[in-house]
């Protein structure tokens, strides 16, 4: 069975635009055994592997940020109440 990265370069590359025969015979020009891409090959046009589209990776990305951004947000409030607190104190 191909590993993953495997599976995921050849996916990137046709996501690319590269053909099938252009990424093919890259892989087996470097060393990769003709049965293994060709299953490889396989196992992507079966939908065995699924890669995150562009806009699926933004949208992780964006949400990993308003995670980020809320919890600097809740410090902030933080850190002022405190402040506050200490001269009003």
């Amino acid at each position: 069975m191909p590993n993953r990265e495997l599976l995921i370069y050849i996916q990137q590359k046709i996501d690319l635009g590269l053909t099938p025969e252009n990424v093919r015979t890259i892989l087996v020009t470097n060393g990769w055994k003709e049965e293994e891409v060709t299953l490889a090959f396989q196992m992507i046009k079966d939908g065995v592997l699924t890669v995150p589209e562009k806009s699926q990776k933004r949208e992780i990305i964006k949400s990993k940020m308003g995670v980020r951004v809320a919890w600097g947000a809740l410090v902030l409030i933080v850190v002022a109440v405190i402040v506050a607190w200490y001269f009003l104190v």
